[in-house]
């Protein structure tokens, strides 16, 4: 099982919503937050510069749409992303968490996490016969 948490903004490059650190780093970035706030979330997210690798494909131009999701088994990176899931809320955002088995053509592993580029009917409406 895979864990995403986003926040109900379309992403540019993969289609998908926008994942939760791009959300962060924008609220970061919008000078709104209080300053301890700010400094939190600062922390949470040099947290994850130190213990969570950018998976080089997303910075390659092969696999655009590729998004990222924790593995279940990343007990401390997903207690952080709640604390930074909670930050955010707290500060207006909508976070969703996503769970899915399967998350399309996996592009990258790691032991916390995997990249990988959404099946191409995940965005297409289900078909119901009667």
């Amino acid at each position: 099982m895979y864990l995403r948490f986003t926040v109900p903004v379309k992403d540019a490059d993969s289609g998908s919503p926008t994942g939760v650190f791009t959300a962060a780093y924008t609220m970061l970035d919008s000078g709104e937050l209080p300053e301890y706030e700010h400094a939190r979330l600062r922390e949470l997210l040099d947290w994850f510069v130190e213990h969570l690798r950018v998976p080089p494909c997303l910075k390659d131009a092969q696999h655009p749409r590729a998004i990222c999701w924790f593995g279940a088994s990343a007990r401390e990176h997903l207690g952080k992303v709640w604390e930074l899931v909670w930050l955010l809320r707290e500060n207006g955002a909508i976070v969703r968490m996503e769970k899915s088995a399967a998350v399309g053509q996996v592009v990258y592993a790691d032991a916390f996490q995997v990249a990988a580029t959404p099946w191409r009917d995940r965005r297409r409406k289900p078909h119901w016969r009667r």
